[in-house]
């Protein structure tokens, strides 16, 4: 690994036992846990990953990374018909789904090419930035999707951006992606990591998940492998970002199948990742769900959301102002 990773890993302390106490006894000696339950255990949740008797959550960003799979690459450049792109777009212009959850929830929205084919050369819309690992991974069937040098790029970028949105103020944060091919990237390495079968996990990605960990010894791999094996720019940014977002006391918020991945991957990394983490939903694919077990999360809710472009995770933001909220009250009861 690298020194800037090693120094973040080594940074990441666990959620403080002694500020989740605190809260369970402040909600108890004033009642509110009997009364909100599942959100006085949010509540306390938030204490704990924020280490504060009153968490805050007024800055908040969801950011939103984009990218294409190799895995999914039909042969031809689609330009401008990238569904990436179409997507992202989308996004930039304001009329997406996420962008209406965001602006109800008070949230800034981030979004990130990590890479898009042929997005380099592309209007990919106002405020995109750009931060390329590479054009498009390659078919995980084939070889490795990215070499480690990359993949420990990719990690190192989303390192740098929470902690440049962390400069500005960052209390916590939900993170998405938009990208062709990422279920069955996502699926591989939630088998790799959890020693799922790929029927259970995704049926309709079952086979090519199959033929992809049959081509790669993932039996004795560091997590940074896994990535530079069956990884996506996007995913491997994302555990950057959980990454700092846990050296900095900041909860993240996960969303689909590829943040899920992301957090498996983190969590193969420092033991202490859990405790930063949030899980909107439950998923579209059962490699969510499975992820998440494997992480012991409780989705916050359950309404039917698959695409993990960010949405559900934005749409759990009010939940957790919510918590925080209540441990407010029960922190100025007498």
């Amino acid at each position: 690994m690298t020194d800037i990773l090693d120094q973040i890993i080594e940074s990441i302390s666990p959620a403080s036992v002694t500020q989740a106490t605190g809260a369970t006894q402040a909600l108890l000696r004033s009642g509110l846990a009997a009364q909100h339950g599942g959100l006085a255990e949010v509540a306390t949740r938030l204490c704990a990953a924020r280490h504060a008797p009153r968490p805050k959550l007024a800055r908040k960003s969801v950011v939103v990374l984009a990218s294409d799979h190799g895995v999914a690459s039909p042969g031809i450049d689609l330009g401008e018909n990238n569904p990436t792109v179409v997507a992202l777009r989308l996004m930039a212009d304001g009329g997406a789904a996420i962008n209406a959850a965001a602006r109800s929830a008070d949230t800034q929205v981030v979004l990130v090419d990590t890479g898009i084919r042929g997005g380099a050369t592309m209007d990919l819309g106002m405020g995109v930035l750009s931060f390329r690992a590479g054009n498009g991974t390659e078919n995980f069937c084939d070889g490795n999707t990215m070499t480690e040098e990359q993949a420990h790029a990719a990690i190192q970028t989303g390192i740098a951006l929470t902690f440049s949105l962390a400069d500005a103020g960052l209390d916590i944060l939900a993170l998405g992606q938009v990208a062709a091919g990422s279920q069955p990237t996502s699926v591989a390495l939630v088998a790799a990591l959890t020693k799922e079968r790929p029927e259970v996990l995704s049926p309709v990605d079952a086979d090519v998940v199959t033929k992809a960990l049959l081509l790669h010894d993932t039996s004795d791999c560091s997590a940074t492998e896994l990535l530079a094996m069956l990884g996506g720019f996007d995913i491997a940014t994302m555990t950057g970002m959980i990454l700092a977002a846990a050296s900095i006391n900041v909860p993240v918020v996960l969303d689909g199948h590829g943040s899920s991945a992301a957090a498996l991957v983190a969590n193969a990394l420092s033991p202490h990742i859990r405790g930063y983490l949030f899980a909107s939903h439950g998923g579209g694919i059962p490699a969510h769900a499975t992820a998440l077990r494997y992480l012991e999360l409780e989705p916050l809710f359950a309404v039917g959301l698959a695409q993990g472009e960010g949405t559900g995770a934005v749409l759990a933001l009010p939940m957790l102002d919510a918590a925080a909220r209540v441990m407010a009250e029960a922190q100025s009861s007498p």
